[in-house]
Protein backbone atom coordinates (compact mmCIF):
# COMPACT_ATOMS: atom_id res chain seq x y z
CA UNK A 1 0.00 0.00 0.00
CA UNK A 2 0.95 3.15 -0.99
CA UNK A 3 1.00 6.63 1.95
CA UNK A 4 0.89 9.65 1.10
CA UNK A 5 0.88 12.82 3.22
CA UNK A 6 -1.55 15.28 2.95
CA UNK A 7 -0.86 19.08 4.63
CA UNK A 8 -0.60 22.42 3.73
CA UNK A 9 2.45 24.09 3.26
CA UNK A 10 2.47 27.13 5.47
CA UNK A 11 5.18 28.84 3.73
CA UNK A 12 2.67 30.46 1.41
CA UNK A 13 2.23 34.37 2.37
CA UNK A 14 -1.59 33.51 1.72
CA UNK A 15 -1.53 30.60 4.19
CA UNK A 16 -3.64 33.42 6.70
CA UNK A 17 -6.40 34.41 3.88
CA UNK A 18 -7.30 30.58 3.30
CA UNK A 19 -11.31 30.00 4.37
CA UNK A 20 -11.89 27.52 7.08
CA UNK A 21 -15.41 25.73 7.61
CA UNK A 22 -17.75 26.52 10.34
CA UNK A 23 -21.55 26.01 11.93
CA UNK A 24 -21.25 22.63 10.77
CA UNK A 25 -24.25 20.54 10.55
CA UNK A 26 -23.24 16.80 10.64
CA UNK A 27 -27.16 15.48 10.54
CA UNK A 28 -27.09 12.40 12.16
CA UNK A 29 -23.35 11.30 11.67
CA UNK A 30 -21.05 10.39 13.65
CA UNK A 31 -17.98 12.73 14.09
CA UNK A 32 -15.88 9.66 14.43
CA UNK A 33 -17.10 7.33 11.77
CA UNK A 34 -14.46 9.01 9.51
CA UNK A 35 -11.62 7.45 11.79
CA UNK A 36 -12.52 3.61 11.21
CA UNK A 37 -11.68 1.26 8.16
CA UNK A 38 -14.73 0.43 7.36
CA UNK A 39 -16.65 1.82 4.60
CA UNK A 40 -19.75 4.20 5.85
CA UNK A 41 -23.35 3.22 4.14
CA UNK A 42 -25.80 5.67 5.62
CA UNK A 43 -24.20 9.47 5.08
CA UNK A 44 -26.47 12.01 5.22
CA UNK A 45 -24.78 15.14 3.56
CA UNK A 46 -23.19 17.16 6.31
CA UNK A 47 -22.92 21.02 5.65
CA UNK A 48 -20.51 23.35 6.19
CA UNK A 49 -20.12 27.29 6.19
CA UNK A 50 -17.29 29.25 5.61
CA UNK A 51 -16.22 31.75 7.76
CA UNK A 52 -15.55 34.72 5.16
CA UNK A 53 -13.79 36.90 8.10
CA UNK A 54 -11.30 34.06 8.55
CA UNK A 55 -10.15 34.17 4.82
CA UNK A 56 -10.87 34.25 1.42
CA UNK A 57 -8.87 32.05 -0.45
CA UNK A 58 -10.89 28.35 -0.76
CA UNK A 59 -8.34 25.93 -1.28
CA UNK A 60 -8.43 21.93 -2.53
CA UNK A 61 -8.19 21.03 0.80
CA UNK A 62 -10.36 22.60 3.52
CA UNK A 63 -10.16 23.30 7.34
CA UNK A 64 -12.96 22.70 9.70
CA UNK A 65 -13.29 22.04 13.29
CA UNK A 66 -13.59 17.87 12.99
CA UNK A 67 -10.61 17.52 11.22
CA UNK A 68 -12.37 16.16 7.94
CA UNK A 69 -10.75 15.82 4.95
CA UNK A 70 -13.39 18.18 3.03
CA UNK A 71 -11.51 18.27 -0.31
CA UNK A 72 -12.40 19.83 -4.42
CA UNK A 73 -13.44 17.75 -7.27
CA UNK A 74 -9.42 19.30 -8.18
CA UNK A 75 -8.14 17.12 -5.55
CA UNK A 76 -10.15 14.63 -6.76
CA UNK A 77 -9.04 14.54 -10.14
CA UNK A 78 -5.52 14.90 -9.00
CA UNK A 79 -5.53 12.07 -7.07
CA UNK A 80 -7.28 9.23 -8.56
CA UNK A 81 -4.89 7.32 -10.17
CA UNK A 82 -3.05 7.41 -6.63
CA UNK A 83 -5.85 6.40 -4.34
CA UNK A 84 -8.69 5.84 -5.85
CA UNK A 85 -8.90 2.25 -4.90
CA UNK A 86 -8.80 3.10 -0.86
CA UNK A 87 -10.96 6.04 -0.36
CA UNK A 88 -14.67 6.62 -0.56
CA UNK A 89 -15.54 10.27 -1.21
CA UNK A 90 -18.82 11.40 0.81
CA UNK A 91 -20.68 14.50 -0.32
CA UNK A 92 -20.49 17.57 1.67
CA UNK A 93 -22.37 20.63 1.13
CA UNK A 94 -20.34 24.42 1.81
CA UNK A 95 -22.86 26.44 2.11
CA UNK A 96 -22.61 29.48 -0.80
CA UNK A 97 -20.09 27.73 -2.98
CA UNK A 98 -21.39 26.78 -6.26
CA UNK A 99 -18.69 23.97 -6.59
CA UNK A 100 -18.99 20.67 -4.61
CA UNK A 101 -16.94 19.26 -2.29
CA UNK A 102 -16.33 15.99 -0.63
CA UNK A 103 -15.24 14.11 2.33
CA UNK A 104 -12.01 12.25 1.66
CA UNK A 105 -12.72 9.20 3.88
CA UNK A 106 -9.24 7.14 3.23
Amino acid sequence: MKYYKMMYNGQHNDVDNWINCIKPDIKNNDKYALLESKPITNWQTPSFEIDKDDGKILTDLISNVYNWRIVSPKFINLMQDLIKDCVQYLDVEIKSQEINYYDCKI
